[in-house]
């Protein structure tokens, strides 16, 4: 075992001192994201009836209880007010997690601050982004200076060579599609990947099986207001006063004081999404969907792959065709995610370098590993 990691393993045995340093990462909201967040819960191995204990425990742990007792310690012991809520939380680590490690095993417990980093943080740069983690790290006005000018050039470099991931991964599924299908997945998503098929705006809009999350209310509020969105889709002055008048609709009937008895939430999306697609012609409905199918498949490849209709609109219908492009898909996303974790490492460890060597162990203290 290296110094480094047996420094990291005795520091991090120490429960609560990384949450005195980072509040946000205390336990007890750690405990309600591992409840709620399905995710997560696949990472780390939580089953149904330790989610199932965890709601348990937080509904018996008297969490308010525990923070105003500690709230009335430290006012006897001379503090003129209570540190925030969260603060406080912090404090309490060592109960909530002996509570937890009723629930989860050895594993589960030491992976769930790792595995909430990462998914909090996507892209390594971002985690110095914080006032928190500026605090945490003891920074001097001078070292936020350099900071600053070290998160530019990490930022730069980072988006510059994900990029080029991206388009590699994408093509390896992409260049195995038949020609039918490539074509058929081009106008569902885009030119982006192959610029040599032309887009059709012709194309009947019902004939694509783009899914309801595509269609939502906040693209009725972003195309109502955002004029780089407008400029992109061919939005008119027009139109987006017809949007603008939908979004305003959409608030009074879904949040309004006094709702009709007939409408609710679900019913006032659907008007609003109908709205849109009365307002906006067949050639900027299909723009501003492939963008979010693009956007999905970017996400992970995978994604659209696994519905059905999607295959069946790409011509895909053989069970060892759908196989074998499910299989592609699946190996291509998981490589590309551990390239991914290590440009992450590699970014982080070229920030942390510009970084005072207090800094350095804290940051050690807590990420880690974290992209590994």
């Amino acid at each position: 075992m290296s110094a480094i990691r047996f420094l990291f393993i005795l520091l991090t045995s120490q429960i609560g001192e990384v949450a005195n340093f980072l509040p946000s990462l205390n336990y007890w909201d750690l405990s309600s994201k591992l409840a709620t967040d399905s995710s997560m819960q696949k990472r780390l191995g939580v089953s149904k009836d330790q989610v199932n204990a965890i709601l348990e425990m937080r509904k018996q742990a008297r969490i308010d209880e525990l923070v105003e007792k500690e709230e009335e310690r430290q006012l006897i012991q001379g503090q003129a007010s209570p540190i925030l809520n969260v603060e406080l939380l912090s404090s309490l680590d060592s109960v909530i997690v002996g509570k937890l490690r009723l629930i989860l095993n050895d594993f589960q417990i030491d992976q769930l601050r790792r595995i909430e980093l990462q998914q909090r943080h996507k892209r390594a740069h971002e985690i110095f982004q914080s006032q928190e983690m500026i605090v945490f790290l003891g920074l001097s006005a001078d070292d936020v200076k350099q900071l600053r000018i070290s998160l530019k050039r990490a930022k730069s470099k980072f988006d510059a060579e994900r990029a080029v991931l991206l388009d590699e991964a994408a093509m390896e599924i992409i260049r195995v599609l038949p020609s039918n299908s490539k074509e058929l997945f081009t106008q569902y998503a885009g030119n982006s990947y192959t610029p040599e098929i032309e887009l059709r705006n012709d194309i009947e809009l019902k004939s694509i099986p783009y899914i309801d999350e595509f269609r939502s209310i906040m693209s009725v509020r972003s195309l109502s207001t955002n004029v780089d969105l407008q400029a992109r889709h061919s939005i008119t002055p027009r139109q987006a006063e017809q949007l603008l008048e939908a979004s305003r609709k959409f608030n009074e009937n879904a949040f309004g004081p006094k709702p009709q008895q007939d409408n609710n939430f679900a019913k006032s999306l659907q008007e609003s999404i109908a709205d849109m697609e009365r307002i906006l012609n067949n050639s900027q409905l299909l723009s501003i969907y492939r963008r979010f199918a693009m956007s999905e498949f970017n996400a992970n490849f995978c994604t659209p792959f696994e519905r059905d209709d999607f295959l069946t609109y790409l011509e895909i219908t053989t069970p060892s065709d759908i196989a074998a492009i499910r299989e592609i898909a699946t190996a291509v996303t998981k490589e590309f995610q551990s390239n991914e974790k290590k440009l992450n490492e590699r970014i982080f460890g070229e920030i942390c370098t510009s970084l005072p060597q207090e800094a350095r162990r804290r940051l050690q203290l807590v990420f880690e590993g974290v992209w590994k």
